[in-house]
C-alpha cells in the first residue's frame, strides 16, 4: 500500500489535476459565498422595510402558527363613523391647528382598507396611546406639533373614549397603539382582526405571500396588502443575486463536464498501471478500488485547498473591503464531497479497466 501510494504522488500529472479541480472548487465556493451575502443582504431588507397587512373576520392566528409565520403582530381594524374626523383633538389651546389639525388624522386611515390600524401595546395603561409614523416621516417632524399628554377623542359606536398621547415615533405605517383594555373595546365594536406581518431571515417575503395567497385567496378567509417602507439599494442587489445564481448553474454544469472528462482522462492515463495489476492477479474490483481512492484522494486535496484558498480570499474582502462575507458551511463541502464520490464510483463502475479498451461501456 505505502508503495502504490509514494508511486500515486510521484506523478506530474497528479498535480495538474489537483490544481484544476481547485480552481473550479474555489471560483464555485466564492460564487456560493456571495450568493449567501446577497441572499441574506436582501432578506434583512425585507424584514426591515416591509411588511404585510392582513384583515380578516377570523382569527387566524394558530392558522399563522401553523405556516411557521410567527413574526407578526395581532391588531384590530377601526372603522370610523365619521370619515372626514376619524379622530379628533379635545379642547386643547397648545395644539397648533396649522399643523396638525383635525383633518390631518384622515392620514391614519388605511386606503387598502378603509380603517384605521390599532394595534395592542401591553405597556400603555387605562387611556393611554401612542401615535406611530411611517419612517420617511421622520424628516417632517418639525412639522408634526403634537404636545405631550394631548388628549384625543374617539369615537366607537355610541361611546367616546378621551385618549392621552403620551409620544409618537416612526415605525412603518401610520398606526395608533392602545392600551389592553381599550384595544379590547375597539375590537368588539369591529369584530376584524388585524395582522402585521414581518418577514425574517427564516422565512422570506415570498414564502409568507404564497402562505397569504392560499388563505386569502384560495380559502378566502382574508385580505391582505403589501407595503414596502423604502427602495434602498434592493433592486441592485437583487439583479447582483440573479446574476450569481445564473453563474452558479452555468460554472456547476460546466464543472460536471470537466469533472467527467478529467476522471474518464485519469483512467486512461492510468491504463498501463492497471494492466500490470491486471497481469500481478489483482482482480478487476479491487483494481477500479484503487483508481476510486486515488481519485477521492485529489478530491479530498482539492477540496482542502480551495476550503483554505476561500477561507483567504474571503478575509482579504472583509479585512479591506469591509464587506461581511461568511463562508459556507463544512456540511456543503461533505455533500459536495459525497456527490462525486457517488459519481466517481458511478463512472469506475462503468468503465473498463482492459487497457486495450479504455472507454466507456
Amino acid at each position: 500500500m505505502k508503495t502504490l501510494i509514494s508511486s500515486f504522488f510521484r506523478k506530474k500529472s497528479i498535480y495538474i489535476y489537483i490544481v484544476l479541480y481547485t480552481l473550479i472548487f474555489t471560483v464555485i465556493t466564492l460564487l456560493m459565498i456571495f450568493n449567501n451575502y446577497y441572499d441574506e443582504l436582501i432578506k434583512t431588507f425585507y424584514s426591515e422595510n416591509t411588511f404585510f397587512l392582513v384583515k380578516s373576520t377570523n382569527d387566524l392566528s394558530d392558522t399563522l402558527h401553523g405556516k411557521k409565520i410567527t413574526k407578526f403582530e395581532t391588531g384590530a381594524l377601526y372603522l370610523p363613523s365619521d370619515y372626514t374626523r376619524p379622530l379628533t383633538f379635545v379642547n386643547d389651546d397648545n395644539i397648533n391647528e396649522n399643523n396638525f389639525n383635525d383633518n390631518s388624522w384622515q392620514f391614519f386611515i388605511s386606503m387598502d382598507f378603509d380603517g384605521i390600524l390599532i394595534f395592542k401595546d401591553e405597556k400603555l395603561v387605562d387611556n393611554e396611546i401612542t401615535l406611530s409614523f411611517p419612517e420617511y416621516y421622520e424628516s417632517y417632524e418639525q412639522n408634526i406639533d403634537i404636545i405631550p399628554n394631548s388628549l384625543v377623542n374617539i369615537g366607537i359606536g355610541n361611546d367616546n373614549y378621551v385618549l392621552k398621547i403620551i409620544e409618537y415615533n416612526f415605525k412603518d405605517c401610520y398606526q395608533i397603539n392602545v392600551s389592553k383594555d381599550i384595544f379590547h373595546k375597539i375590537f368588539n365594536q369591529n369584530n376584524l382582526y388585524l395582522y402585521k406581518i414581518k418577514p425574517s431571515l427564516d422565512i422570506s417575503y415570498k414564502q409568507i405571500e404564497s402562505e397569504l395567497d392560499k388563505l386569502c385567496h384560495t380559502d378566502n378567509l382574508c385580505d391582505y396588502e403589501f407595503y414596502q417602507v423604502n427602495s434602498s439599494n434592493k433592486l441592485n442587489d437583487e439583479d447582483m443575486l440573479n446574476t450569481i445564481r445564473k453563474m452558479l448553474i452555468v460554472f456547476g454544469f460546466m464543472f460536471l463536464i470537466i469533472f467527467i472528462i478529467l476522471t474518464l482522462n485519469k483512467f486512461n492515463d492510468d491504463k498501463k498501471i492497471m494492466k500490470i495489476y491486471s497481469i500481478l492477479g489483482f482482480r478487476n474490483v479491487l483494481i477500479k478500488s484503487i483508481a476510486l481512492l486515488q481519485q477521492v484522494i485529489i478530491n479530498e486535496i482539492s477540496l482542502f485547498i480551495s476550503f483554505v484558498a476561500s477561507a483567504s480570499v474571503v478575509y482579504i474582502i472583509r479585512t479591506f473591503m469591509n464587506v461581511n462575507l461568511k463562508l459556507i458551511s463544512i456540511s456543503i463541502y461533505g455533500i459536495i464531497n459525497l456527490i462525486l464520490i457517488i459519481l466517481l464510483f458511478v463512472l469506475c463502475c462503468i468503465y473498463k479497466t482492459d487497457p486495450s479498451s479504455p472507454s466507456m461501456k
